[in-house]
């Protein structure tokens, strides 16, 4: 299908700039189809205007994904898979380095929130919270070393926790996967009768969903690196240094890796998104604040929880960095978090 030549962001530009003709005026990539006046007809002019540029889509995905990022990303995710770069799927050499633990808010002399970073430790994961403004530091958990399970992986963060905070009331939050672990963290600290103040989910990955289609890593591995290679437009030869390159343009990854990291941050992404399709949560007896994109069909944490608080919103993304952002969130968490 043609629409795979394109990234998501580059195809996000191009329905802005589709929908802004038909329309009649500027479109931003979170504004939603019908909201703007659009119609059954309209989507049958963007159908056409989208087919002249190359862009295949059908008035039915418009109607479902109603905004140009959605839509977006719906279409660079269907089709065939496409050849995956040999980069992504290189093994990774050299010495794997430990998790990190880093300062990215300064705050008042209250207890930190412990904030765990989704697997890709996109830029905006550890910009947006230094506007959150909660009164408290803010210490950015990251997953970097030997994958493992959820158990092993919250417990190996919490050594790090421990070393900043070892005792006291314990405030975590985490985003995508990294909300995965920092539910197993709250457990973990709750099963040592320490007292979990705050538990803040955003935009979890919902666990027990098949990571390939075998149960090992190279099959998770396989199956991300195809996500990958739709979402950036990469081609089968491109190298490590260009995919990074690309990865850095869409805010994914910091200036402390190289190209040389590139398979050692694929294998470790593929292992927490393994982990988290065999992770089974277990029942917490804490309040969890949970910030989502879309309803939970199994409302897997309202099922855990002793007492779930749910915010919904409606971007429809895959991606979560847009939530993060959303100045309803960011009051929410104030709410939340402020001592």
């Amino acid at each position: 299908m043609v629409n795979h030549a394109r990234s998501v962001r580059g195809l996000e530009r191009e329905l802005c700039d589709l929908w802004a003709s038909v329309l009649g005026r500027p479109v931003g990539p979170h504004e939603d189809f019908f909201d703007l006046g659009g119609n059954s007809l309209k989507a049958i002019d963007i159908v056409i205007a989208a087919r002249e540029r190359g862009i295949t889509v059908r008035s039915s995905a418009i109607f479902r994904n109603s905004t140009p990022a959605s839509l977006a990303e719906s279409l660079t995710e269907a089709g065939p898979a496409p050849a995956v770069p040999a980069a992504l799927l290189a093994s990774p050499q050299g010495l794997l380095p430990a998790d990190a633990l880093i300062p990215i808010a300064e705050g008042g002399q209250d207890a930190p929130l412990f904030l765990v970073l989704s697997d890709c430790f996109p830029d905006v994961e550890r910009d947006a919270p230094r506007g959150w403004d909660i009164g408290r530091p803010i210490y950015a958990l990251s997953v970097r070393g030997e994958p493992g399970t959820i158990p092993e992986l919250a417990e190996r963060l919490l050594r790090q926790v421990r070393r900043v905070q070892p005792a006291g009331e314990y405030h975590l939050a985490g985003v995508g996967s990294g909300a995965v672990i920092a539910f197993e963290m709250a457990r973990l600290l709750r099963a040592e009768e320490r007292i979990v103040a705050r538990l803040v989910m955003i935009a979890p990955t919902p666990p027990g969903q098949p990571a390939g289609d075998g149960s090992d890593l190279n099959a998770a591995l396989h199956r991300q690196s195809v996500q990958v290679t739709r979402r950036f437009a990469l081609g089968a030869d491109d190298s490590a240094a260009e995919i990074l390159r690309r990865f850095r343009q869409d805010g994914w990854y910091d200036d402390s890796l190289d190209a040389a990291d590139l398979p050692r941050l694929q294998q470790v992404s593929a292992g927490i998104a393994l982990a988290v399709s065999r992770y089974r949560p277990g029942p917490y007896d804490g309040p969890v604040v949970l910030l989502q994109d879309e309803p939970d069909p199994e409302q897997t944490w309202e099922g855990v929880a002793e007492a779930c608080t749910v915010y919904l919103f409606d971007y429809g993304l895959r991606w979560h960095g847009r939530l993060l952002m959303d100045p309803r969130a960011v009051e929410l968490l104030r709410k939340e978090l402020l001592p």
